[in-house]
């Protein structure tokens, strides 16, 4: 890049298109901008977030809501929100092309693993954490986020994949997560397994196996 253009670095993530994250308006951004857009002065990937819909999220103060992944993360953070943004669900552009009716819906955590997923035309939402696709309910009972359970509503999948990396098989905190899922989704849960034995998340497979990449999820989904 011309060292006197004034345009972002070109973002590039494994699994995924440069073309995706441009239509997903990923890019990125320096410290002042993140701290107008997020509330934090870092510099990192800024990531917009839109409703299933196309309309885009915002925060209790009326601002789009997006999330950054600082270049380089501090006490453990690899991901900010905005203050007051609470939990929401990351819709990849292009997922509302995908035949979902009758299909697996996969919840994945972090919205590139989400963007590798639809790209490769697996209908696929993405959620900030693994413990960011419930809220406790008034009862004190989980439900799942109303924007998730709306989609589910809506195009009526066949089930819910609680997707993790290969690593969630010897996590008890993932366990319990996926059980909160299941007990408040209306459709059944199935957990995908990744070996650990390799890549152990879905974007870095996609970018390993490239083509063959939906042979290879298909054989995952079929255990």
């Amino acid at each position: 890049m011309d060292k006197n253009s004034n345009s972002s670095p070109q973002v590039k993530r494994p699994g995924i298109s440069v073309q995706v994250l441009e239509r997903a308006g990923v890019r990125h951004v320096e410290a002042i901008e993140a701290e107008q857009l997020v509330g934090f002065r870092v510099a990192g990937i800024l990531i917009p977030y839109q409703k299933f819909d196309g309309s885009p999220v915002l925060t209790p103060d009326g601002k789009p809501f997006n999330r950054l992944r600082p270049d380089r993360p501090s006490s453990g953070s690899k991901y900010l929100s905005p203050k007051d943004g609470g939990a929401q669900i990351y819709f990849p552009p292009g997922l509302r092309n995908l035949q979902m009716t009758d299909r697996v819906l996969g919840a994945v955590e972090g919205e590139f693993k989400a963007l590798a997923m639809v790209e490769a035309g697996f209908p696929c939402i993405g959620i900030g954490g693994i413990s960011s696709a419930c809220r406790r309910s008034g009862d004190g009972t989980f439900e799942l986020l109303p924007d998730l359970a709306a989609l589910i509503a809506e195009v009526q999948p066949s089930a819910v994949a609680f997707i993790g990396d290969g690593d969630t098989a010897l996590i008890s905190d993932f366990s319990r997560e996926a059980c909160k899922v299941a007990m408040a989704a209306n459709v059944p849960v199935v957990l995908p397994r990744i070996s650990l034995d390799g890549p152990t998340a879905p974007d870095d497979l996609r970018e390993i196996h490239g083509e063959t990449f939906p042979v290879v999820w298909n054989a995952i989904m079929a255990k």
